[in-house]
């Protein structure tokens, strides 16, 4: 079974830090914040910036070590509004395509204060309605490990 990594990002994350999670855990599961556009194209969105800069481009290259899953929540495209079934189906898309028990360790990113780091940032804070859905599909990944425990990422640099 899986540990369900709370990953603060009290420092901005990098390739070094990706490499501590994976000595600890060999077999790990990414789970990031992504937009709409790429979460449906993969392919094109290797030149990203932040967390889906340090997971997407090995894993959708085929070089990975590692697995990740984006979920979505914003949108930068003006024709593709970003809506409470995105979330959704980010999750759904996640189950479809891993099972966590196959992992050591399911890694999620988190804010010092504690609440998913997912909107905000270059995004705007996501709506309530919509951060309750987030927390409501991590719950329910949480609840799929057998463990759970917090590991600050300036602890890894």
């Amino acid at each position: 079974m899986a540990t369900y990594l709370h990953l603060t990002l009290d420092v901005r994350i990098d390739e070094s830090i990706r490499d501590q999670l994976e000595d600890k855990f060999p077999n790990i599961l990414y789970i990031f914040p992504d937009n709409v556009a790429s979460f449906h194209e993969p392919a094109k969105s290797s030149a990203r910036e932040g967390l889906a800069a340090v997971f997407r481009p090995l894993w959708v290259a085929g070089e990975a070590s590692f697995a990740a899953a984006g979920i979505p929540t914003l949108s930068f495209d003006p024709s593709r509004e970003f809506t409470l079934a995105h979330i959704t189906e980010g999750f759904s898309v996640l189950a479809d395509k891993f099972n966590v028990a196959d992992f050591d360790a399911v890694c999620v990113p988190y804010t010092v204060a504690g609440e998913p780091a997912f909107g905000g940032g270059i995004a705007d804070p996501l709506p309530s309605d919509f951060m309750q859905e987030l927390k409501r599909g991590l719950d329910e990944l949480q609840k799929a490990c057998d463990k759970s425990m917090t590991i600050k990422a300036s602890k890894l640099g």
